[in-house]
């Protein structure tokens, strides 16, 4: 899971909450935390352009993108049916 998100923007005021939720949800080790100022160029590779943007992979691919901060339930879910498609 990617989170990106920027110390200017006002709704990634309370990024270490959602962080820590996210870490709940996924695992510790599976949650990436990027701030878009210091890392422009990954910003870009994954064509973030709203923060903060939420996005899960699987094996590499995107199988999930939320602009702004998703639901703890929504992410749950998310992040669920990626475990799924992983597991396949």
């Amino acid at each position: 899971m990617l989170v990106f998100w920027a110390p200017w923007a006002r709704e990634c005021q309370d990024m270490s909450r959602f962080c820590h939720a996210a870490a709940e949800i996924a695992g510790e080790s599976a949650v990436i935390s990027l701030n878009t100022d210091t890392n422009p160029v990954t910003a870009h590779a994954h064509h973030v352009q709203r923060v903060p943007t939420v996005k899960i992979l699987t094996d590499g691919a995107e199988v999930w993108t939320a602009e702004g901060l998703p639901d703890t339930e929504d992410l749950k879910v998310a992040w669920r049916a990626a475990s799924a498609i992983q597991a396949a």
